[in-house]
């Protein structure tokens, strides 16, 4: 794929492509001033160039850039209008954890005002962040990939390329060290798009980027009927989800709302196990758990705080530093628990003490002290059992 490959495939469905971004953003908006981006992202192509002296002062003084800088009033308010509509595209994106689109959409600004430092310097976060993130997934995919575990190891491939689809090293694995298994064959019809095939296959036309990737083609380009593209198969044995996604993830979000944290976890799951690449649905179920979490929390109920909040992704935010205070928590608990089962014992009621031990040991399997005075309990109430 070309350097400005995935800019202007991000452009084209932004603008063409998705039937809801097109009513966000507006056709008779874009339309006007589509020749000032791809005018704008030639003159950067160009500044790219290594060796071109004087290159940087041309691009400032040729016709293109005038075209933006110097634009009449009408196309300058369309641009601030435009801006103004990526940027609440970018927050969006980035709220429901899509890092790669909503850094293209700053991409996009930096390009459209390029002396606006908040934008280069948000492209830039975002840029890191998304190659952190994809770096991390592709880590954890090796981890899986040398012990053979390749269902997990796939998923944590494709979740690098959904933070950064030029991910070289987790395309190799996926393309090359991974079973064929993995792809299903589909043959190009009449009027196939690569959005109808995603949508046909994933229930998702969102995924048109994924086949792309996988069959080296430009996302915008025609299809040739005839054609086999490679799918790949997102769980194994999978030809496609029994469920619709989209219509799973509404109901997850009304359950959430509606502080149904449970049944909002579960649905996030199953949607998961579907699309393992899904952010909204993997934000929505770390949200939900960590709200599962805190009310067990409050019950002072911290066994439980801690296996829900071991269930969590671990990156999502604070969530390491929350396990580390309920660890904490549960020894201060355990010690309380030991020290009412010693006052049992000591007035002989040597059930509540064995019960209060008990408690102690789940709060602390390690505790030095609890197991041997269970022991050393039950033996008493044996012995009390044969003296009558």
């Amino acid at each position: 794929m070309k350097p400005l490959d995935p800019i202007c495939s991000f452009y084209h469905r932004l603008c063409i492509s998705h039937p809801f971004k097109r009513r966000s953003i507006g056709c008779h908006i874009l339309r006007p001033i589509r020749h000032l981006i791809c005018l704008a992202l030639f003159a950067t192509a160009l500044a790219a160039i290594p060796g071109c002296s004087g290159m940087s002062d041309l691009i400032r003084n040729n016709t293109a850039t005038k075209m933006i800088t110097g634009a009449s009033e009408k196309e300058r308010r369309q641009k601030i209008l435009l801006s103004d509509r990526l940027q609440l595209r970018a927050r969006e994106y980035e709220k429901h954890g899509e890092i790669y689109e909503a850094m293209l959409c700053w991409q996009i600004l930096t390009i459209l005002n390029p002396s606006d430092r908040e934008y280069v310097d948000k492209f830039q976060r975002l840029r890191l962040e998304s190659r952190q993130r994809a770096n991390q997934y592709f880590e954890s995919g090796v981890l899986f990939f040398k012990k053979k575990a390749y269902q997990s190891a796939r998923k944590e491939f494709l979740r690098a390329l959904r933070y950064n689809p030029d991910h070289i090293e987790s395309l190799e694995y996926l393309k090359g060290k991974m079973s064929t298994e993995i792809f299903q064959l589909y043959r190009i019809k009449s009027r196939d798009s690569l959005q109808l095939i995603s949508k046909k296959f994933y229930q998702d036309p969102n995924k048109n980027l994924l086949i792309a990737i996988y069959n080296d083609l430009d996302p915008n380009q025609e299809l040739v009927v005839g054609n086999y593209l490679r799918l790949p198969v997102l769980e194994s044995g999978l030809t496609r989800p029994t469920v619709d996604i989209t219509s799973e993830l509404d109901k997850a979000r009304k359950l959430f709302l509606n502080r149904d944290y449970e049944r909002a976890a579960r649905r996030t799951e199953r949607i998961l196990q579907i699309d393992p690449s899904n952010g909204e649905a993997a934000e929505l179920k770390n949200a939900a758990l960590y709200q599962i979490a805190e009310t067990y929390r409050k019950r002072q109920n911290y066994v439980e705080t801690l296996k829900t909040l071991k269930k969590l992704d671990p990156r999502y935010k604070g969530v390491q530093k929350d396990i580390a205070e309920v660890k904490s928590l549960l020894l201060q608990q355990a010690e309380e628990n030991y020290r009412l089962g010693v006052n049992f014992f000591v007035n002989e009621e040597f059930n509540k003490a064995i019960e209060r031990w008990q408690d102690t040991l789940k709060q602390n399997p390690q505790h030095p002290k609890a197991r041997q005075d269970i022991e050393k309990a039950r033996r008493l109430l044996k012995k009390l059992d044969e003296v009558d």
